[in-house]
């Protein structure tokens, strides 16, 4: 099933370090500029998330030009944008036979987030309408 942006979850798009991406060529280039303890944070979450939860994780954004950032109403200061990139935003729903299904629970949401937290203060796991962000702490090296 394809959602409005062309994205399918039954593709069979290949699994990176547990991680599901929306456009997997594009991540597999971005994926070296991500902050490397972002890129440890995201793929122990999505440990967390294929394990426990028993539900794929699939990042759908991770860096963006200013252009895109601009597209998409993003904060001017955004860690999408920044080099290396410092914030990804994770898929929470899909759309299958024309009806929004979500792909998490509350529960899970909350597990997610309390699982991100152990990182400590400045990892920031925020609930979009669409999408959760996360975002590695500004201050770390």
């Amino acid at each position: 099933q394809s959602d409005g942006d062309g994205f399918s979850e039954s593709a069979g798009r290949p699994m990176r370090r547990g991680i599901l991406y929306k456009q997997p060529q594009r991540m597999s280039m971005e994926w070296p500029n991500v902050f490397p303890p972002l890129q440890e944070r995201l793929v122990g979450l999505a440990n967390f998330v294929n394990t426990e939860l028993q539900k794929p994780l699939t990042v759908t954004c991770l860096a963006r030009t200013p252009e895109e950032n601009a597209r998409v109403s993003g904060k001017s200061d955004s860690l999408h944008v920044v080099s290396p990139t410092r914030a990804a935003d994770i898929r929470i729903h899909m759309w299958v036979g024309g009806k929004k299904t979500n792909l998490y629970t509350s529960e899970d949401l909350n597990s997610m987030q309390a699982w991100w937290a152990r990182a400590g203060k400045g990892w920031d796991f925020v609930l979009e309408k669409d999408h959760v962000h996360v975002e590695a702490d500004k201050r770390a090296k």
